[in-house]
């Protein structure tokens, strides 16, 4: 995905309300236009939930308006972005694959995945055992850590 048509994207977005409609109207054509690819559909559908989170949604109520902010949604910093992983048939694996990414990463078992996982990785890569077991820097130690 080319950056540069992304941030221009984003800028017509803001300068013009014609765009804003353009973009309701036929929101595939619009990403398209200043993209210049044709997409996978994952991309498109993660492009337009961040269009639409950020510039829809926070238009009538006043949200961020700094073209960092609205970039960062887009490209899934923006933590009301939330873009769905279905397939072709429509089936949704967006709470499957948020499972599978938390049973491999909660490392110390809290249900989500943040800093404190970090202290439970490293002690278990570098060696912090129970009962002074020594797991060093081995391929199955990792392979435990990762729960792989």
């Amino acid at each position: 995905m080319d950056i540069n048509g992304l941030v221009n994207m984003v800028s017509a977005l803001k300068s013009d309300d014609k765009n804003l409609r353009e973009f309701q109207s036929g929101p595939v054509a619009f990403i398209e236009k200043f993209l210049g690819v044709d997409l996978p559909d994952d991309q498109i559908n993660a492009i337009i939930a961040g269009i639409s989170s950020n510039f829809l949604s926070k238009n009538e109520s006043g949200g961020s308006s700094s073209l960092g902010s609205m970039l960062g949604g887009l490209l899934g910093g923006g933590e009301d972005v939330q873009a769905n992983a279905v397939d072709s048939k429509g089936v949704d694996f967006s709470a499957l694959i948020g499972k599978i990414a938390s049973a491999k990463l909660d490392l110390n078992g809290d249900g989500k995945i943040d800093i404190n996982d970090a202290s439970s990785f490293l002690g278990d890569l570098l060696g912090g055992g129970a009962n002074g077991e020594d797991k060093g820097l081995s391929l199955g130690s990792l392979l435990k850590t990762f729960k792989i």
